[in-house]
């Protein structure tokens, strides 16, 4: 059975649309991309992006 593990993947800012920051992420040598880009609403984290992101992945049992 594949144990379920949780994940942390660091995100740099790239750039700004009109609603939402794009970040790309910060891929760690020898690896491939886990999600690649990731967009966030602007209400979420204010009018000011923020230089880095780190989000966690935790696979949840049914």
């Amino acid at each position: 059975m594949e144990e379920k593990r949780k994940i942390a993947i660091e995100f740099t800012f790239e750039k700004a649309t009109k609603n939402t920051f794009r970040y790309q992420e910060v891929v760690e040598p020898g690896y491939p991309l886990k999600v690649g880009a990731l967009y966030i609403q602007k209400w979420i984290v204010g009018s000011k992006a923020p230089a880095r992101l780190k989000v966690t992945i935790e696979p949840q049992s049914e």
